[in-house]
């Protein structure tokens, strides 16, 4: 095994920007403005983000630590719809908006992770964020 991809969670920083309704919705302001980085913090939002953020660290350890393999761990938005417009009128309609996920741009995402070079200056573990270019998107995805 030479590089092992793991399935992230964009809810591993989604604690930053959450809104009152919990996991799924979204307060852009609590960000004041900034998009996140893949290098910030973690801030869970639920019990599956921080089981994330354990196999994250898993990741970096096999990765960067302990140098067995390369590891990727994809931080994945939400792409259980095909249309960001879907929960257009719900408290969710931000959130969806901000992480949509568009089939295309997975498919990219997946194919980089597995196949594209990793600059040594990452040392074996990288995360990126996977997320479409959303306009109301809350990650920094320039170097996703």
């Amino acid at each position: 095994v030479r590089r092992v991809v793991l399935a992230s969670t964009n809810h591993v920083q989604h604690g930053t920007s959450m809104g009152r309704h919990g996991p799924g919705s979204l307060d852009p302001q609590r960000l004041f403005g900034r998009r996140l980085s893949p290098e910030e913090e973690f801030e869970p939002d639920s019990f599956y983000a921080a089981s994330k953020v354990h196999v994250e660290a898993l990741g970096k350890l096999y990765g960067k630590t302990w140098r067995c393999f390369d590891v990727v761990a994809l931080r994945i938005g939400w792409c259980l719809y095909d249309d960001p417009t879907e929960l257009s009128g719900t408290e969710f309609e931000s959130y969806l908006r901000a992480m949509w996920l568009s089939r295309r741009d997975w498919v990219g995402f997946a194919t980089a992770a597995m196949t594209a070079p990793i600059d040594a200056t990452y040392h074996g573990y990288i995360v990126a964020h996977a997320v479409s270019n959303n306009p109301t998107g809350i990650f920094d995805i320039e170097e996703s």
